[in-house]
């Protein structure tokens, strides 16, 4: 199972017990007095075992549906036909070693310093920045996490791109052209950026 993948998996299986060991304590509590003590510890146990089962399953299954999911498209930040381009990807590393992100701003450009665990910062660059977006982590679609987990993609279709350069009104363009990126950093969430070009320290 894919590491991701078998990370919230994990999640959903002590969620799982949790809420299936306490509904178990919900359906025999008003049966104590006339159940029997063995009675008693097998719904509370059968409940666990099941709501371990559902947690660990369906989670896994919802996940690994959003990370390798069908044909991408965005709709929630305005893509045209859904097309995506991975420019860069992290190095290969466990996703729970993922420690924190800088994302900077100067002279017309950001910068993107990745931390993980055992492995020199990873910084990715971009230019002439036009604009930026963070969407915290609670807050990114399902989108978000398929098309750009732990990798920077483009979209060479972005509507919202488009938009963007048509309702620029400067005289004089501060760039020749721009792309759409974004990066998804689990735990942390997406950062969005118009921008000329990029580049990466990886």
């Amino acid at each position: 199972m894919d590491t991701k993948i078998a990370r919230y998996a994990r999640f959903g299986l002590i969620g799982g017990t949790a809420l299936g060991t306490f509904t178990g304590f919900i359906v025999s509590g008003p049966h104590l007095h006339t159940w029997s003590p063995s009675l008693v510890l097998s719904v509370v146990a059968g409940s666990a075992v099941l709501g371990a089962l559902i947690g660990y399953f369906a989670l896994a299954r919802i996940v690994g549906a959003l990370v390798r999911g069908g044909p991408h498209r965005d709709i929630g930040s305005g893509m045209d036909d859904g097309l995506v381009t991975v420019v860069a990807e992290l190095p290969g590393f466990d996703t729970g070693e993922y420690e924190g992100c800088e994302f900077s701003m100067g002279n017309g450009g950001a910068s993107l310093s990745v931390r993980v665990v055992g492995l020199a910062p990873i910084s990715f660059y971009f230019t002439r920045v036009r604009w930026h977006q963070f969407t915290a982590l609670y807050n990114c679609t399902p989108e978000m996490v398929r098309d750009a987990y732990f990798k920077v993609v483009a979209y060479p279709s972005s509507k919202a791109l488009e938009k963007f350069v048509r309702e620029d009104r400067a005289g004089v363009k501060a760039y020749r052209s721009l792309s759409h990126y974004r990066i998804f950093l689990d735990e942390t969430g997406c950062h969005e950026v118009f921008a000329e070009s990029f580049a990466t320290s990886a």
